[in-house]
């Protein structure tokens, strides 16, 4: 049976979005096939969303392995955006967000996307030694900002970093197993950061993550530069803002629909 999908992409992170949950969901086979870039429709991961009571929006994520994701900040900024396109909800208005890491605030305000994220209490640093690996960076660690992160902080060259063959090791460390990590580079400058990630789940580097950023801004603003409230982070997808406002932490940044198709499942 043919299903309407929207293509989305935050800052160059793509997914199919489905509007309107048909249960049971597809198998997960399914989603492998319409993220093949070369078979399919092409993408990151595949969304499912569903208006709720109380200005709510469900949010189910699956990555393009067809594993299923707790949370995607870029996929829920892209869905954020296509319930005001879809007319769901109004510009401005604050939705409450549902992904399987639990509620998240959003709203779309001035061409921006506006997501709050759930950062942890506190980040593990860890040592090249606990690694077994010589990494040329300061500082290492390990955070969950609804999915687990690996921040390599202070990387002497992020232009010549091997991001695919040092993220998929560290993606699959034993210290990290059986989950696994999202594995993010970053460099530092003034008052801004650069970063590179290598993702779960799609198992190659992607244009931008999410909740990576959410995670290296955290980082930023509780060790590195105490008493900062925001910072800039690029990755090779757009720019994104971190910010604190009200001890509630936000991903500000740009999404947009590309295309509407359908799909026989």
């Amino acid at each position: 049976m043919y299903q309407p999908f929207y293509k989305m992409q935050a800052n160059g992170n793509d997914f199919v979005v489905f509007a309107g949950l048909e249960r049971p969901l597809p198998h997960s086979g399914e989603f492998v096939k319409l993220c093949d870039r070369h078979f399919g429709v092409g993408a990151d991961g595949v969304i499912f969303i569903q208006p709720l009571p109380d200005r709510g929006l469900e949010f189910i994520y699956y990555n393009a392995d067809g594993s299923r994701g707790a949370m995607c900040a870029n996929g829920a900024r892209c869905a954020l955006r296509l319930a005001c396109l879809l007319g769901w909800y109004g510009q401005g208005e604050w939705i409450r967000l549902k992904a399987d890491d639990g509620w998240h605030d959003g709203r779309v305000l001035n061409g921006l996307v506006q997501v709050q994220i759930n950062i942890p209490g506190h980040a593990n640093r860890l040592s090249s030694e606990q690694l077994d690996i010589s990494l040329p960076c300061e500082h290492i660690w390990h955070m969950d900002t609804g999915v687990p992160h690996l921040i390599v902080w202070g990387v002497d060259s992020l232009d010549t970093i091997d991001v695919e063959r040092m993220g998929r090791l560290l993606r699959h460390h034993p210290l990290f197993q059986p989950a696994g990590v999202n594995v993010n580079f970053v460099e530092q400058g003034p008052m801004q950061l650069r970063m590179r990630t290598y993702e779960r789940g799609v198992e190659r580097e992607t244009l931008s993550c999410g909740t990576g950023v959410a995670a290296a801004g955290m980082i930023f603003t509780r060790h590195i530069s105490p008493g900062s409230e925001s910072v800039d982070i690029h990755m090779p997808g757009g720019t994104f803002q971190y910010k604190i406002e009200n001890k509630r932490y936000f991903l500000d940044g740009p999404a947009q629909l590309v295309f509407e198709g359908r799909w026989n499942f």
